[in-house]
C-alpha cells in the first residue's frame, strides 16, 4: 500500500530487477476506486524512467584495487573529492625458492621485484621458468634480517608515479637491499652485496687478457643530505643530514644531495646514505678484461 498523512505531493521510487536485458512494457494499475472525499487524492504520475545495469561500474583491463568512500558533506566539504590520503599495502606472490608462491601483503624488495618481473605491471612478463626461485628466496631472507629496532633490515615502499623500464625499475627496488639483477643462462636472478666465503671464479693472467682499469677521484662531501618519505610524519618528504666521519654541524660546510628510494624509515635512510658514502670511497676503481 503507498499512502501519506498529507496533502502535498509526495514521490516515490521503485527498483525494479529483471531476470535478463531486454525491452518491457511497464503497467500501473491501481486496485482501489476512484475517492469521492474531497480529503484523499488519488492521482498519480509516472514522472520518469531509468533504467540502469547492476555491473561494476569499473572494469580495468587489468587487476586493479578499487576504493569506495562513504562521506558525509558539511560546510567545508562540497562537491568533488579531488584529493585524499591512504596507506596501502600490496598482496604480491612470495616463493619459497622451490617455485612455490602464495600471496601475502609485503614490503621485501625480493617480492617487490620479482612481480615487476612477472606481474601485470610489465609489458611482457616473465614466465617463471626464467627466474631463479632460490635466488629471490636467498635475497628475501637477507633483506627480512631483524635489526636492533626488532624491524626487517631492508624495506621498500614506493608509489608507482613517475615513468620507468622494467631493469629500471627492478635495480631501484633491488638497490634498496644492496642487491642487483643480473642475469645468467636466460635466468634472472639476485646478487647480493655481501661479504663471501666461497668464491664463484678465480681470474689470472692466463685465462684473461685486455686487462684494463679506471679509478675516479670524487670530491668528498662533509655531509649528504639525504631526502625520504618520512612514514613516522605522516609520510611526509624529509631532509636527513648524515654527515661523514669526523664531521659535524660545527665543522661542515660542503654537502651533496641523495634520494633515499623506496625508503621510508629514518634508520634505513642513515645505513643507505652511509652506504653509498663507503661506496664512493672504497669502490672508486673499475677493472675490465676480457676472459673465456
Amino acid at each position: 500500500d503507498i499512502e501519506r498523512a498529507t496533502a502535498q505531493s509526495f514521490t516515490l521510487g521503485v527498483n525494479i530487477e529483471f531476470a535478463q536485458a531486454g525491452q518491457y512494457e511497464i503497467q500501473v494499475i491501481r486496485e482501489t476506486d476512484d475517492a469521492t472525499s474531497d480529503r484523499v487524492f488519488d492521482t498519480f504520475t509516472i514522472a520518469h524512467l531509468r533504467s540502469l545495469q547492476f555491473v561494476s561500474p569499473i572494469t580495468p583491463d587489468k587487476p586493479r584495487t578499487l576504493i569506495e568512500m562513504k562521506v558525509k558533506v558539511n560546510e567545508q566539504l562540497n562537491g568533488l573529492i579531488e584529493d585524499y590520503n591512504f596507506v596501502g599495502q600490496r598482496y604480491l606472490k612470495v616463493g619459497d625458492g622451490l617455485g612455490n608462491y602464495t600471496l601475502q601483503a609485503t614490503r621485501n624488495p625480493a617480492w617487490i621485484a620479482l612481480d615487476i618481473l612477472i606481474g601485470d605491471i610489465a609489458p611482457r612478463p616473465l614466465p617463471l621458468s626464467r627466474i631463479d626461485h632460490q635466488s629471490f628466496k636467498d635475497f628475501a631472507d637477507w633483506c627480512d634480517q631483524l635489526n636492533v629496532d626488532g624491524e626487517a633490515k631492508f624495506m621498500c615502499d614506493f608509489v608507482m608515479d613517475f615513468q620507468s623500464t622494467v631493469r629500471q625499475l627492478v635495480n631501484q627496488v633491488v638497490a634498496v637491499g644492496r642487491g642487483v639483477l643480473i642475469q645468467v643462462d636466460g635466468v634472472f636472478q639476485i646478487a647480493i652485496d655481501r661479504p663471501k666465503d666461497t668464491p664463484k671464479q678465480l681470474f689470472t693472467p692466463r685465462n684473461t687478457n685486455g686487462f684494463a682499469g679506471t679509478r675516479s677521484y670524487p670530491d668528498r662531501k662533509d655531509y649528504i643530505k639525504t631526502r625520504f618519505v618520512d612514514a613516522e610524519s605522516n609520510y611526509k618528504l624529509r631532509n636527513y643530514k648524515i654527515y661523514d666521519d669526523g664531521k659535524n654541524e660545527n665543522n661542515s660546510t660542503t654537502f651533496e644531495n641523495f634520494d633515499a628510494f623506496g625508503v621510508t624509515r629514518a634508520r634505513q635512510a642513515f645505513e643507505q646514505t652511509r652506504y653509498a658514502m663507503a661506496q664512493s670511497i672504497a669502490r672508486s676503481t673499475t677493472y675490465s678484461f676480457l676472459a673465456d
